[in-house]
């Protein structure tokens, strides 16, 4: 991984916590913050952040599984590893069921069983780092989508709106992209002024596998005639099944009356 992962090791034994934080660090892969009791590591969360939380089971004042509710109600998705002593299978049931990322069971050599948490500690903070970057994409995708100067979206096989953009919307008069796709239950009849125009559309998008800059007189919720420009194209499944077509679409009305003034 190329930054060091931040791990809060929580341990009620001090030597636990100097011997843990010596193997992890050594690496190079780790930079280790120890407490000495769960009320401690929550005033460093408040302080710092970290890319995972090593905690120990039993311990005063708050045991594990009691700092781990705490860690998901206060600072949420935070990878959780649980240490447990041996036999405490219902700890590790009682773990998994409050949201923990992983745990291991306290005992035998210790470099194995260290080597073992270096392990889960990487796996934990990967999965955590490619979660937040897939989140950040979809957001940034969403606002890209949301904002186009230009209408979006998605029409299954049968004709409905699987997704749509506000401009889309606002295109053929609703007010929002919901609205749109609750109210058009067939895009072929109630978008295209003529429902033959958008036969034609769909055996253009059959035969060519997209449609380039078609041009059709469409209907406006309030009645009226609005010229729009379509570009999409078909999306097939693996085993070439359509699945849906998606594109963009653009209002050329002023466009269109021009043309007309000028004739």
């Amino acid at each position: 991984m190329s930054a060091a992962v931040h791990v809060l090791y929580v341990d009620d034994e001090p030597s636990h916590l100097v011997l843990g934080k010596q193997f992890l660090e050594r690496s190079g892969d780790f930079t280790v913050t120890t407490a000495i009791s769960a009320p401690d590591a929550i005033r460093l969360l408040e302080e710092e952040s970290f890319d995972t939380i090593v905690s120990d089971y039993q311990m005063p004042e708050m045991n594990g599984i009691e700092f781990l509710v705490l860690v998901r109600t206060k600072f949420g998705q935070i990878p959780f590893i649980l240490f447990t002593g041996k036999g405490r299978e219902e700890v590790v049931i009682a773990a998994l069921n409050a949201g923990a990322d992983g745990y291991l069971q306290k005992g035998g050599e210790s470099g194995a069983q260290f080597a073992e948490l270096s392990h889960k500690i990487k796996t934990a903070a990967s999965q955590k780092r490619a979660d937040d970057a897939l989140r950040e994409s979809e957001t940034k995708y969403r606002s890209i989508f949301d904002n186009a100067v230009m209408g979006i979206y998605q029409i299954s096989r049968e004709g409905q709106f699987l997704s749509a953009n506000n401009h889309a919307a606002r295109t053929f008069g609703y007010e929002s992209a919901e609205e749109l796709i609750l109210s058009i239950t067939d895009v072929y009849t109630q978008i295209y002024q003529d429902p033959k125009t958008g036969k034609v559309a769909w055996r253009i998008l059959l035969e060519k596998g997209v449609l380039e800059n078609f041009e059709a007189p469409c209907r406006h919720k309030n009645g009226q005639t609005v010229w729009v420009s379509f570009n999409a194209r078909l999306v097939r499944d693996a085993y070439g099944n359509i699945l849906y077509h998606e594109g963009i679409s653009q209002d050329i009305t002023k466009h269109k009356r021009g043309e007309e003034a000028l004739q």
